[in-house]
């Protein structure tokens, strides 16, 4: 009688629940089949029926599990497809931009353009390349090929009727912006993927707001590749990622000479996330120009590695702070530049600047939901007093702050209520509906001080942003 392998203790399989889930498809279609092609074969021995049959469970199970991830955004594309002959998606490497159009559209054919051999064919010979791939077309990382956007453009204007003829990718979002609004203006709806919401992440991974989880977050931050395999090594993933970046998707942007001096200022960044950006500290720290500082951190934003945030400019009676603030992208990346890991980082004084920088990327993913205007800033004037975001839809305000606790004293309120109460007082602010809460590691919602509510980042969307 044949002994199957014990699938809990395999190493590519971290979850319980979700093999309970798809092992009556995999037992039915994958194993069966091995099954009843290896009594074909007499001379099949039995090693290679375990070893076929422990590969087809891989197999399928990887592919399960890419597609049980649901991304947020896949309606949005969907409506855009209906309205749009060209649909762009920009983003960093490694957020799911392939995989979520791929699935998406599965009629489409599909060519990368990170093959230098396929680059190389669609910039030298354009027409060649669409009539070698015609629509409908998904074509990777579209910015290499800046000659076959006039293409592309003559082609839709043959029908501007027929919707989604082309799906276009790209990871350097400012480069690929200049040839779409040069050539597809008007044409093509364009959209900005981040790596997995908190919801995301809850499809194919319990998260919990206990301490263990939430670090695992910020160790772990928002690729999905990382949480759809539990085994992989965030160190060997983020440590293979850099290298990548610098070595292929830089020198697309800039010409950097002074490799190691790029990556410490990467690192340095990482040191500074969620805190404002001075440029000369920088400089000093590095021992190079100013000049060059700004044309570094420059190709970081283009690469959405990092984002900036601009602060309250709205007069209220206050001289501001007129500097941005800096954050990365991916809140795990930030912890792995920093040498943080699981036994290093409930110690390290950036906790609280990484806490801020996973809720930010959680405002920002569900602003990139939203079918109205949102506005996010922060604020800080002359005498000091800082909030971490301001939130503003159309007649609402929100008004956050984020603490590293499970319980944040009350004094934690006061900026919140210091702002509320002027923009209750300005005229420009005034008929504005106000929310403030502060967002901390409690695992239920609770009144603070006044106004102000304790919220857990788990019920961000649904208390503070989602509010009206």
């Amino acid at each position: 009688m044949i002994q199957f392998p014990n699938f809990f203790e395999m190493n590519w399989l971290w979850d319980r629940k979700l093999l309970n889930r798809f092992c009556p498809i995999i037992l039915d279609f994958q194993v069966s089949k091995a099954l009843s092609d290896c009594a074909r074969d007499a001379a099949f021995s039995f090693s290679l029926l375990k070893v076929s049959v422990i590969e087809s469970l891989r197999c399928h199970w990887y592919n399960c599990l890419v597609l049980e991830i649901k991304r947020l955004f896949r309606e949005k594309l969907e409506r855009a497809a209906f309205d749009f002959p060209v649909v762009v998606l920009t983003g960093a490497r490694q957020v799911g931009k392939t995989t979520l159009l791929r699935d998406l559209f599965p009629k489409h054919h599909y060519v990368s353009l990170d093959l230098p051999s396929m680059a190389q064919l669609a910039e030298q010979d354009p027409e060649g390349f669409l009539k070698r791939f015609p629509a409908p077309l998904l074509i990777d990382e579209a910015q290499y090929a800046p000659k076959i956007f006039r293409h592309l453009k003559w082609i839709v204007d043959q029908d501007r009727h027929k919707m989604a003829q082309f799906i276009l990718t790209g990871s350097q979002k400012f480069t690929l912006m200049k040839e779409v609004s040069d050539s597809l203006a008007g044409r093509a709806a364009v959209f900005e993927l981040e790596g997995l919401s908190i919801e995301e992440i809850e499809t194919v991974y319990d998260l919990k707001a206990d301490l263990d989880h939430l670090t695992q977050g910020l160790i772990r931050g928002s690729f999905p590749e990382l949480w759809r395999n539990q085994k992989a090594s965030e160190s060997t993933f983020f440590e293979s990622y850099l290298v990548t970046y610098i070595e292929r998707d830089l020198q697309q942007i800039i010409q950097i000479s002074k490799v190691r001096d790029f990556e410490r200022l990467v690192r340095l960044c990482a040191l500074r996330t969620g805190q404002l950006l001075n440029k000369s500290d920088l400089a000093r720290d590095l021992g190079i120009s100013v000049t060059t500082v700004n044309e570094w951190v420059n190709a970081l934003e283009v690469s959405n590695i990092i984002f900036f945030l601009e602060p309250w400019s709205t007069h209220l009676g206050k001289r501001l702070s007129k500097t941005p603030k800096l954050y990365f992208g991916d809140v795990g990346l930030a912890t792995w530049l920093m040498g943080l890991d699981s036994g290093s980082l409930l110690k390290a004084d950036q906790i609280g600047f990484l806490w801020e920088t996973w809720v930010y990327s959680e405002m920002r993913k569900w602003k990139a939901l939203q079918n109205r205007r949102e506005e996010i800033f922060y604020y800080r004037d002359v005498h000091q007093t800082e909030v971490d975001f301001i939130v503003v839809s159309g007649s609402q305000v929100r008004f956050v702050e984020c603490k590293w606790t499970q319980n944040p004293p009350r004094k934690v309120a006061e900026p919140l209520k210091k702002l509320a109460q002027l923009f209750s007082l300005h005229p420009s602010t005034r008929a504005l509906q106000q929310r403030s809460a502060v967002i901390c590691r409690t695992t239920h919602s609770f009144p603070l001080e006044g106004e102000v509510r304790a919220e857990s980042i788990f019920d961000l969307r649904k208390n503070v942003l989602d509010w009206a």
